[in-house]
């Protein structure tokens, strides 16, 4: 399966168990490759950009509900027709209580899911959120008498029944990649350079980000290096950052905590770019042994328009500069945050790769 996310109004990932997939994409064969939407598995191995947490609107209603029995907060979700085990029954094809006001079953397709969206799927989310911070909200201690309100779905994330990878990679050798892939086209109304720092950086500090970071123009309030940065740490951190964060209704200090959470717990797999794809491919193939990484050696991705050249060589060298590097992280908290998060990813890289080594005799470099 690859990427795609459906239209949702959710700020929790139990809330986007109230923005259900449509069916269309789904056959009791499975011959399409998704999964089959009676079954209570999943053998599926989802490829794509999706944040971490979309699984939450595609996976089987039987294979959540055995997850969500499973979860030590299923104990105490206790809210009746509110439930979220409740919810999750009405997501079975067939059942007309999703959609009770009008006699509606989950939609089969968008067109469906769309007309229904207003009447039935808001409210779903809306309730589902209010579950969500009833079980997961917490109190926290931080000194002089101050206290943290706040929620944290690192171990939520983490319970799933899902094995996730992931590669990481140096921020701002992605950073140039990521200017050059978006802004170094003819097609550009303006020339942009890739070392105006001013430019890059500027934010006002809130999670606020735009919906499309490539959309990026000089006039917008946040600059395109903040705005990549944002995304990156959503991608991390789960949906729900990134939906909170449209609105601005986080903090970047609490999304980092978030994701560095997920980076230990919720990746069967953290891979570090500049260690090369096949180590990568050896440690997937140690973890999920049903799965052979060395299959097909000879398909070759196309050229990234994003390297080669004068410019980008002299960005290379400059986004390598330490002084660049702490102008960057001092004008982005959003920078910052990548940099301390890549740091959790190579040190969770570094104790898979020797527990795997004990594990299974391989061999990582």
């Amino acid at each position: 399966m690859y990427e795609g996310f459906t239209l949702c109004n959710a700020t929790t990932p139990l809330g986007l168990l109230g923005c259900p997939e449509t069916l269309s994409h789904h056959t009791r064969s499975g011959c399409d490759g998704s999964c089959d939407p009676w079954s209570d598995t999943c053998h599926q191995v989802y490829v794509g950009h999706n944040l971490l947490g979309n699984e939450l609107h595609w996976l089987p209603p039987t294979y959540l509900q055995n997850w969500w029995k499973s979860t030590q907060w299923s104990n105490h979700d206790i809210s009746g027709n509110m439930s979220v085990a409740n919810y999750i029954t009405t997501l079975q094809p067939k059942n007309r209580d999703w959609c009770p006001q009008v006699g509606k079953p989950r939609p089969n397709l968008g067109s469906q899911y769309t007309q229904l969206y207003e009447t039935c799927q808001k409210m779903h989310s809306k309730r589902l959120d209010t579950r969500a911070h009833d079980l997961f909200s917490t109190s926290t201690h931080i000194g002089r008498g101050h206290v943290e309100h706040g929620v944290d779905f690192g171990s939520l994330y983490a319970s799933m029944p899902v094995l996730r990878t992931v590669i990481v990679r140096d921020p701002f050798s992605w950073l140039v990649s990521k200017f050059f892939w978006h802004f170094n086209r003819k097609d550009l109304p303006i020339p942009m350079v890739c070392d105006d720092v001013e430019v890059a950086t500027r934010n006002d500090g809130t999670t606020l980000m735009s919906y499309h970071a490539s959309d990026f123009t000089e006039e917008d309030d946040f600059g395109w290096a903040h705005q990549f940065a944002m995304e990156y740490l959503t991608y991390l951190c789960g949906i729900d950052c990134y939906l909170t964060a449209l609105g601005g209704l986080s903090t970047i200090e609490r999304m980092e905590r978030q994701a560095a959470s997920n980076l230990r717990h919720s990746f069967a797999v953290v891979g570090v770019l500049e260690d090369g794809e096949d180590t990568f491919f050896d440690m997937v193939s140690a973890r999920v042994r049903y799965m052979d990484m060395s299959l097909n050696p000879h398909i070759k991705g196309d050229s990234h328009r994003s390297g080669g050249g004068e410019e980008s060589t002299r960005c290379k060298a400059i986004f390598n500069d330490p002084d660049m590097q702490q102008k960057m992280i001092d004008g982005s908290p959003a920078i910052a945050a990548l940099v301390r998060l890549f740091r959790v990813g190579k040190e969770v890289n570094k104790f898979q790769k020797e527990e795997l080594a004990s594990c299974s005799g391989f061999k990582f470099s």
